[in-house]
């Protein structure tokens, strides 16, 4: 078996390989399988937290919903899509916290009347949020081109126009994994469950809130 490379050239530079390296915020692994991640995603946001919950009682509901959404919601909630279609069991665990946190409620007491009190969208339904709103975007033409060149509607495809507002890949947008963080069918899949006149919104805070509504 081969010995994992350690220094990679790039041009006349050498660059020493790393097993995790971070960009914008996102930590990306050699298997590109968003472990690394989660995990530190998971780890700062319980960090604070422990934090909240010594303090929860003189804080009340309210400060501490607001302290928890910037200081934990906002994380889970950041570049989200790169959890698309993989386990995220660790990060719905800390979504529980925070509700039992705010609610006042005991380690293993249940949270689904809290979340819903919340509104608070499972973390499946929150990335499917995510890509809808992203192709929604593509669509009305409010997204970036490089995003507007990936996707294409079928009834832009002559063979198949019978097949209204679905998205498909376009051919240029290569996958890069079957399965794993980066996959060519999340978004376009997401988009595809929803009903007809959400995909016909034009209005973005309109699709936003009818897509909330839609998802839980």
């Amino acid at each position: 078996m081969s010995r994992p490379v350690s220094v990679v050239c790039v041009g006349f530079t050498a660059v020493d390989a790393t097993t995790v390296v971070r960009n914008l915020g996102v930590m990306f692994d050699a298997e590109l399988s968003a472990r690394e991640h989660v995990s530190r995603v998971a780890q700062v946001c319980l960090f604070h937290l422990r934090r909240l919950r010594p303090m929860r009682a003189r804080l009340g509901r309210d400060v501490t919903l607001a302290l928890v959404t910037a200081l934990v919601i906002s994380r889970l909630d950041y570049c989200n899509c790169v959890l698309a279609e993989l386990p995220a069991t660790t990060v719905l665990r800390v979504l529980h916290a925070a509700a039992r946190l705010i609610n006042g409620l005991r380690a293993h007491d249940h949270v689904t009347s809290a979340l819903k009190v919340l509104q608070w969208l499972p973390i499946e339904q929150r990335v499917d949020y995510k890509l809808c709103l992203l192709v929604h975007k593509v669509t009305v033409r409010q997204a970036p081109s490089y995003f507007t060149c990936m996707l294409t509607a079928v009834t832009e495809v002559p063979s198949l126009s019978t097949l209204k507002r679905q998205l498909r890949h376009s051919q240029d947008a290569s996958e890069i994994r079957q399965e794993g963080v980066f996959c060519c069918r999340p978004s376009p899949r997401a988009w595809n469950r929803l009903p007809t006149e959400l995909k016909l919104m034009r209005s973005t805070p309109v699709f936003k809130r009818s897509l909330e509504t839609f998802l839980f």
